[in-house]
């Protein structure tokens, strides 16, 4: 799946409905920074927003995940499982991504406060 492709098509289906970017995250209980970030191929909301908002678009999981509308396609179990598999993937790698920013700042800021606080007891001796 494309982020920006995905993020497009999720910023058409909202316009098309009329909603801002508030209105849509008030509806599905995210902030308007989440939608914006998704619309602008930033990332993609986590396997638990994408019935919510596919409901709140008013299209179907098969649309959302495409990021296109049907014209009478059928999906195939097989289809449907691999779109699934894909988004549990980017969920994963996203959240991981996101931990280990989080654990690289920490060392940072832990080995930051550990040279001044060797540089505050060098100098005080």
């Amino acid at each position: 799946m494309d982020a920006q492709v995905f993020g497009k098509f999720i910023e058409e289906q909202r316009k098309n409905k009329g909603l801002t970017q508030k209105a849509l995250a008030d509806k599905i209980m995210v902030t308007d920074k989440a939608i914006s970030r998704w619309e602008n191929g930033h990332g993609f909301p986590g396997i638990e927003m994408l019935e919510p908002l596919s409901e709140a678009l008013g299209v179907s999981l098969q649309e959302l995940m495409h990021s296109q509308i049907d014209t009478n396609e059928v999906y195939t179990k097989e289809d449907v499982e691999k779109l699934l598999a894909q988004t549990i993937q980017i969920s994963v790698s996203e959240k991981l991504r996101e931990r280990r920013k989080k654990t690289i700042f920490f060392v940072a800021s832990v080995f930051l406060v550990l040279i001044i606080l060797f540089l505050l007891f060098v100098g005080i001796s």
